[in-house]
Order: C-alpha cells, then sequence, then structure tokens
C-alpha cells in the first residue's frame, strides 16, 4: 500500500490560516483608526487650554480680552454679522441684539479673514500666526473658534469639535453638545447655540 506525502499544507489549512491573518488585520487597522482619532482629540483638548491660558495672560495685562485685527468690514456668518476687530457697529453675538460688536474669530476657509486671535500673537502670548486644527476641515467644524464682545472685552467663549469624545462636549456646561467649550468666568452673557458652527 502506497503511503501519500504528508509534508504540505492543505488547501482547508491555508483558507482557515489567511482568514484568520485577514481577520487580524482588519481589527489592528480599526484599533490604530481609533487611536489616531483618540490623539487628535487629546490635541485638541490641550491646545484649546493652551489657547486659554494665553487669553488669560493678556487679560492680566491689559485688562480686556485680545480682539483680532482683522478687517474693519463686518463678516456675514449663519445671517448675522460679527465683526472682526470689533470696529464695526453691527449684530451682537446673539443676533438678536442691535446694539454693541464683537470680534469672532474663525477659519478662513468658513470666510472668516486668515486672522488668528491677532492680539495673542502680535504680544507674543502665542506663538502661532493661525491656530489649525489636526484635520483643518471645516465642512465638519473641526475648528477653534473664539468670540468676544467688543463692549469691554470682559469675557469670551473659546470652542472646538471634536470627533469622539462626546461625553466631555456633552458635560462642559456649554449649549451646543456637538463642541468642547470653554467661557470665561463659567460663562459668556450674550451667547446662543443658534450661530455657532457645528452646533
Amino acid at each position: 500500500m502506497l503511503q501519500g506525502n504528508k509534508n504540505g499544507f492543505t488547501l482547508l489549512e491555508l483558507m482557515v490560516t489567511i482568514s484568520i491573518i485577514s481577520l487580524l488585520s482588519t481589527i489592528a487597522v480599526v484599533a490604530y483608526k481609533g487611536v489616531r482619532v483618540d490623539a487628535r482629540d487629546t490635541e485638541r483638548t490641550v491646545k484649546v487650554k493652551q489657547i486659554q491660558a494665553s487669553i488669560e495672560d493678556f487679560y492680566d495685562e491689559f485688562d480686556a480680552y485680545p480682539c483680532g485685527d482683522g478687517p474693519s468690514s463686518p463678516e456675514l456668518h449663519n445671517g448675522v454679522f460679527y465683526s472682526t476687530d470689533g470696529s464695526t457697529s453691527d449684530e451682537f453675538l446673539d443676533g438678536e441684539s442691535a446694539s454693541g460688536t464683537g470680534c469672532f474669530i474663525g477659519p478662513p476657509d468658513d470666510g472668516y479673514p486668515d486672522y488668528p486671535i491677532d492680539g495673542l500673537y502680535s504680544n507674543n502670548y502665542w506663538s502661532e500666526l493661525v491656530i489649525e486644527d489636526p484635520i483643518n476641515d471645516g465642512v465638519n467644524n473641526y475648528r477653534y473658534y473664539y468670540i468676544v464682545p467688543i463692549d469691554g472685552r470682559t469675557e469670551y467663549h473659546l470652542s472646538v469639535k471634536l470627533e469622539k469624545n462626546d461625553e466631555l462636549m456633552e458635560s462642559d456646561g456649554g449649549v451646543c453638545d456637538d463642541l468642547y467649550e470653554i467661557y470665561s468666568n463659567g460663562y459668556f452673557n450674550d451667547y446662543t447655540a443658534d450661530w455657532v458652527p457645528g452646533c
């Protein structure tokens, strides 16, 4: 009786091995994507806290929060005009009051001027001319936004959208559950959610 040579793998053994390798590869890729999202969200929360510290340092020196040195003409956003340098009388930040002006600094490709919180940069409180999000995607509102009313400049709102950390965005005390928000003194009196990008 002849015996077969058993030195090779059967087709079934090869298919099972390839399936296991494919499954492990898929799990690794999904886990890697999750790690990258977490890293970007961590970068956003760290950077927004650094911006907040710079804003507060600026306030300690000048007794007012910084306002950008963008063009004096107001910018139209969601049907409401916002001044980027506070020099134009237009609707206040809540879109309802006709008195007062405000500084609204947002991403350039959303129609805002290419200026960051300019007072921080020009007074050496911040080293980057433009503050960019890791994704830098205006479509999904992965941007940093800073709002300060020009009347006294004694309060501000600073926000950024996170990709994954819904619990942090919902529990930050802000009015928008889709943004991580920071306020001076814990609140911003005239802030409403109806005009905020991504809210």
